[in-house]
């Protein structure tokens, strides 16, 4: 498969070619994949998946990488690692908060968060080592 018209058109310095998955999943195994893009912000994001969409070329959106088994013999395709890690807090009134967190923030991070600033709901996921996603 040819990829060198995504790598252009994404352009990103970030972008490795047969990336070895396992480097970057919890249980650490998988073989390699064609193209390794990790996004760091909301619009990379969008960019990647829209240009890999358009081009019709294989892609999966990674998230921690702790919910995935990856085979030896890796994977065909574009792997877009969701590195995104926007988290606000707002004051709604005296009895309510607003959390709004991008997808790649870590589920232990956002949870390790409400509970310093007294918010309850999330404790749950303090041990759980994925992401929003």
């Amino acid at each position: 498969m040819n990829y060198q018209l995504f790598i252009d058109q994404v352009g990103s310095p970030r972008l490795k070619k047969n990336f070895p998955l396992g480097q970057i999943t919890t249980f650490q195994i998988g073989g390699p994949t064609d193209i390794y893009l990790p996004v760091t912000d909301r619009l990379e994001l969008i960019k990647a998946v829209q240009t890999a969409g358009r081009l019709r070329l294989p892609y999966t959106v990674l998230g921690g990488g702790s919910n995935i088994l990856v085979s030896d013999a890796g994977y065909r395709g574009i792997i877009i690692h969701n590195q995104t890690d926007n988290l606000t807090f707002t004051k709604i009134d005296s009895d309510r908060s607003l959390v709004t967190a991008d997808s790649g923030v870590s589920l232990q991070r956002l949870a390790k968060l409400t509970l310093n600033k007294n918010l309850a709901g999330l404790e749950h996921f303090i041990a759980i080592p994925g992401t929003i996603g």
